[in-house]
């Protein structure tokens, strides 16, 4: 299996509450993913950041959803250059 952790950076208050209503149904949208299998989205206690977590089948398959309509459509719309984001991909070895 495999992992990819998405890092997002909230500068205000405001920008976190946007961003976790806009992740609110990312969990149920991507079950008709082919490969998904789970999605977290984790909160830093001090507010700084969030960690969106998926877990795919494979590599291949995460990657092919990033080429995908349902990925364009997931993040359309998201043009704000002055958030930061860090990706992390992990393959999961037990």
């Amino acid at each position: 299996m495999f992992e990819v952790h998405n890092k997002i950076f909230t500068p205000t208050k405001e920008h976190a509450d946007r961003l976790q209503a806009g992740f609110a149904h990312a969990g149920e949208h991507m079950k008709a993913v082919p490969g998904f299998k789970e999605f977290h989205m984790l909160k830093a206690a001090d507010g700084s950041h969030f960690i969106v977590r998926v877990v795919w089948d494979s590599k291949e398959q995460f990657q092919a959803w990033t080429q995908s309509d349902h990925f364009k459509e997931a993040h359309r719309g998201q043009g704000d250059s002055s958030v930061k984001s860090e990706l992390g991909t992990y393959e999961i070895v037990l």
